[in-house]
């Protein structure tokens, strides 16, 4: 196992820092991948991929061992934190700049080990979700677009070498049809209750009806006409050709700057690895909803 240095070196600037090899590391990804094709029908039948691409990585014995494993690492360095921290002094408003680090920080707000493990352990969680969802996502947008799917087909088609992290970042078609997947927009699937958010203090539990729209911050910029068009509901994946520098915080779904999200380039990895499996185009229902399994 690697273990992962992360770092915020100014306190103003709270930047994570992975090992690269972590993130550009795609052999470990292979052998998921084939057992995943492996289970969807080759007949040309419906199949539901969102639990599939949900359990891309399988929960079996060796899983149980490895994260065992990475528990123990993580609670003799929650021990450490705790006992370092606890009688930390409060800091000025504005502190002078020094490295610091998640785990010390987040171990003078909560004192409870178990909870402070999992805490820091959500750091690295997101890239499994995020690529699951991702990826349906952009099965459901590539029916409903055929021509877009053949024409990523025979890219695919074409490309005679292994795929690596560094060529991954060439298939700028499949980034562009990613990035238009997540700039479009999503409601709820069905009544849910968030546990937080509701009352007058927002720390009740709030309910969200089914078709309710879901909006973060970011939703705004990514339906202005001024920035996208008028085309802007339209799924388009021209409008990306040739966006760059300037355009960077247009389209912030993983955040940016010093507060970005530390699994961006794993999880768009992961999706035009995957997404390059696919096979020839299969033109999908023309409803425009998302809708889940019970």
């Amino acid at each position: 196992m690697q273990y992962i240095c992360i770092c915020c070196p100014d306190p103003r600037r709270s930047t994570l820092i992975f090992a690269r090899a972590e993130i550009s590391d795609i052999d470990h990804l292979v052998s998921f991948v084939d057992r995943f094709m492996d289970l969807l029908p080759n007949d040309g039948s419906m199949v539901d991929v969102q639990p599939l691409l949900h359990r891309l990585y399988e929960e079996n014995k060796e899983w149980k061992n490895t994260y065992t494993t990475g528990h123990k690492f993580v609670d003799h360095q929650v021990a450490r934190a705790l006992q370092k921290t606890t009688n930390a002094k409060p800091e000025p408003d504005f502190p002078a700049a020094r490295r610091r680090y998640i785990l010390d920080e987040t171990a003078k707000q909560i004192r409870d080990p178990i909870k402070l493990r999992y805490h820091v352990l959500e750091v690295f969680n997101p890239t499994r979700d995020t690529t699951s969802i991702t990826i349906g996502n952009t099965l459901f947008q590539l029916t409903r677009h055929p021509h877009i799917w053949t024409k990523l087909r025979k890219t695919s088609l074409e490309i005679n070498e292994p795929l690596t992290f560094e060529n991954l970042k060439h298939l700028v078609d499949f980034r562009y049809v990613i990035q238009e997947t997540i700039r479009v927009w999503r409601i709820a699937s069905r009544d849910t209750i968030l546990p937080l958010g509701g009352g007058s203090d927002q720390k009740n539990p709030v309910f969200i009806a089914q078709g309710t729209s879901v909006v973060l911050g970011t939703w705004s910029m990514k339906h202005d006409n001024g920035i996208w068009g008028d085309d802007v509901e339209v799924f388009n994946l021209d409008r990306w050709i040739g966006r760059r520098g300037q355009e960077v915080w247009e389209f912030v779904p993983f955040l940016d700057g010093p507060r970005i999200c530390p699994a961006q380039q794993r999880v768009l990895s992961y999706s035009i690895y995957l997404l390059q499996f696919s096979g020839d185009a299969q033109e999908g229902e023309h409803q425009t909803v998302w809708v889940t399994a019970d």
